[in-house]
């Protein structure tokens, strides 16, 4: 570990109370002019409505998201027929995706809490395999959230936990979901990660921004699901701004440019 950092590990981002990240705006629409304009943000319960869709314009895969938003009732903030005092995944599969225990044990109102989104940002994602939202449980600090993966009655079918490196957007692909962030004061790491739709593998690339070196080392992240790279690099663009897809994920922004593989989120050129 390098001197001078301080880790972020689960303990770490669950119990730093002085990790301050900005409160991001908003949530997915279908369309680009919405983004401006949508405030509110989903949750368990939330009734349906104009939310749904892939909410990513011009940089989202016309075939990536298509079905309607969760279906959910009642003013309690439960998705309907979830039991009130259950925790919202079962202690098995939130032990397999890596959950901290004190968010594991949440109910449904407490753990799936939509990220609020900001300008050109999108958190929330319905498609045809259910609905992809990145979630701030409640109590959690700024710095913790998780992309959750959820039926169309809210029920968590996966979670992907991200400890100091909270995401600020999604993009679904066909074949892939992928979420990023830049640094922000108190949690200065910027990162871009690929959920695989068909097997589940996450890989995570998590890069200096606000800081000479990441705060978050590969220590921290050695025990959490999937593949997990630290790289000390800075990049001149935002990576808090999603990508074009194509044959590469292309960040362009700050006068810069930033090619990533798609299936490794290896460097192909900056």
């Amino acid at each position: 570990m390098i001197s001078g950092r301080s880790s972020l590990g689960f303990a770490g981002a669950l119990g730093a109370p002085a990790l301050l990240v900005a409160v991001l705006g908003g949530c997915s629409s279908t369309s680009p002019a919405a983004h401006a304009t949508t405030t509110s943000t989903w949750s368990v319960g939330t009734p349906a409505g104009p939310m749904s869709g892939t909410g990513g314009g011009a940089r989202a895969s016309a075939s990536a998201g298509s079905s309607s938003s969760p279906a959910a009732a009642g003013s309690t903030g439960l998705a309907s027929g979830l039991p009130t005092g259950d925790a919202a995944q079962p202690g098995e599969a939130a032990s397999r995706d890596g959950v901290p225990s004190s968010i594991a044990a949440l109910p449904s109102a407490a753990r799936v809490r939509q990220v609020p989104r900001g300008p050109g940002r999108v958190t929330w994602v319905t498609a045809a395999d259910g609905v992809w939202l990145v979630s701030r449980p409640q109590g959690a600090p700024p710095a913790y959230a998780e992309v959750l993966h959820l039926d169309a009655a809210g029920r968590i079918l996966r979670a992907y936990p991200f400890p100091g490196v909270a995401p600020q957007w999604l993009v679904l692909s066909p074949r892939a979901v992928y979420c990023g962030r830049h640094g922000e004061s108190g949690a200065p790491d910027a990162m871009v990660c690929r959920i695989d739709r068909a097997s589940g593998e996450v890989r995570v690339r998590v890069s200096a921004d606000r800081a000479p070196d990441t705060v978050v080392t590969q220590r921290d992240v050695a025990s959490l699901p999937g593949v997990w790279t630290v790289d000390n690099r800075t990049f001149t663009v935002d990576l808090g701004q999603s990508p074009v897809l194509g044959t590469e994920l292309t960040f362009r922004s700050r006068g810069g440019e930033l090619r990533l593989d798609p299936d490794t989120l290896a460097v192909l050129g900056s």
